[in-house]
């Protein structure tokens, strides 16, 4: 699997001050190209040093960009620190197979290293669906789950899987060996009027999926399918998803698992008997 270097950029104004601020990173690909990406928010250089143009410090780590890509010796340079530029001196790696898979990595390099975490309040915090979470839970109980160093690649279940940064298009499990397997969690017990747009927009993603990824494979988990609500999601998804597995059917839900097992390269999961 191709493999692409970074390196973390940090800014430090002061000399003889240890403030710095983690601003970007240099990317160092096979082919001896070196690009750089900073973070889209550096409210915090500004904080730290009033005086910062922002546009000018994202112009000459350009320019720094360009220089190492011309003069790969002068990285020992910003390993010390020059100008206010000062690179981390260990490498980083970044492991991808496309272009997708790279700008994903990209960004959660970003999120991770450089970008300020944002404070979500209690009040505005969106509740998390008590159907995703059983439905994560069970996954979790049978060791399905990936872990968080492992990525699609892995063979495992990636849960709040991103389809596609660009168009912000998320479902709730991905699993990927050989076809891309999508599953939506669609509740629709105590029901309001923003939980039902939720759903319709999480169907019409997971139909999405089909154009995203060759082959892909669409489910949805449907609770609370006997509600009024429910009757114009189910019709929704008919037309989205490749299978639609009710909560409350004990059926379903085992078919459920052993599709999922089958995708995965597990043995089928027992049936139990229940009478």
């Amino acid at each position: 699997m191709p493999k692409s270097i970074v390196r973390l950029i940090q800014y430090q104004p002061y000399e003889h001050r240890n403030e710095c601020c983690a601003v970007g990173l240099f990317v160092f690909n096979s082919d001896k190209k070196v690009t750089l990406y900073t973070a889209p928010n550096l409210k915090k250089v500004k904080s730290m040093d009033p005086a910062c143009d922002l546009e000018a410090l994202r112009e000459g780590l350009q320019r720094v960009a360009l220089e190492l890509q011309e003069s790969p010796e002068a990285i020992a340079i910003y390993e010390q620190g020059f100008g206010g530029i000062k690179l981390a001196k260990s490498d980083g790696f970044i492991s991808h197979r496309n272009q997708e898979e790279f700008d994903r990595a990209i960004q959660w390099a970003l999120k991770v290293s450089v970008e300020p975490r944002v404070a979500y309040t209690k009040k505005g915090r969106q509740p998390v669906s008590r159907l995703y979470l059983e439905v994560k839970n069970i996954f979790s109980d049978l060791g399905w789950l990936a872990k968080p160093s492992q990525s699609i690649a892995d063979h495992k279940i990636i849960p709040r899987f991103s389809l596609s940064v660009d168009e912000g298009l998320t479902v709730d499990f991905a699993l990927k060996n050989g076809a891309m397997n999508c599953l939506q969690t669609i509740d629709y017990r105590h029901n309001t009027s923003a939980k039902q747009t939720e759903a319709q927009a999480k169907l019409l993603t997971l139909g999405y999926s089909h154009q995203l990824f060759a082959g892909a494979k669409a489910y949805a988990v449907i609770a609370g399918s006997s509600e009024p609500e429910a009757k114009s999601g189910l019709k929704l998804a008919e037309r989205t998803a490749d299978d639609i597995f009710i909560h409350e059917s004990s059926e379903d839900m085992g078919r459920l698992m052993n599709r999922i097992s089958t995708a995965m390269g597990q043995d089928l999961l027992p049936s139990l008997a229940t009478d």
